[in-house]
């Protein structure tokens, strides 16, 4: 099935883009954790290639849960997560660093109206579950201010 679906649900917005002949979005506006777990019944998507997150930060955490327990990843799906760092979303960071599940960078930013602010964006690859171990138990016990800084390698 052909067509590109874009849904935006309080900031969040998810793309498949696999075969795009000419195009289709369609706003939804619903909270992300209703849509999430309905997501693929409603609109007939399997997997998504790409999230951009720009809500509620709290939320990033739980809806990138939402999106590996519901199966809508797979390998090589993208997630930009903006304003990581300020207001920031430290458990979501932990997350991915420990989890074993994706390939990560921090893009260093300031913030849009205040330069002297700084802030940055999150860019994950899905590798899977291939690459979980034992990190997961830890990310769960561990707190954001145990994990130590990127190397500068990770960082843009």
């Amino acid at each position: 099935m052909g067509g590109e679906f874009s849904g935006e649900v309080d900031g969040l917005t998810m793309a498949n883009c696999m075969c795009v002949p000419y195009g289709q979005i369609e706003l939804i506006v619903e909270p992300s954790d209703e849509l999430i777990p309905h997501f693929r019944e409603r609109y007939g998507v399997d997997k998504v290639d790409f999230v951009f997150m720009d809500h509620w930060k709290r939320s990033y955490l739980r809806d990138l849960k939402l999106l590996e327990d519901y199966n809508l990843l797979e390998e090589g799906s993208v997630i930009l997560a903006d304003n990581v760092l300020f207001p920031g979303a430290p458990r979501f960071l932990q997350y991915v660093k420990s989890c074993g599940k994706y390939r990560w960078k921090l893009h260093r930013a300031h913030l849009e109206y205040f330069r002297s602010i700084r802030d940055g964006m999150a860019e994950l690859t899905y590798i899977g579950v291939k690459g979980t171990t034992m990190m997961t138990q830890i990310g769960s016990e561990s707190r954001a201010s145990d994990i130590p800084p990127p190397d500068s390698s990770q960082i843009k």
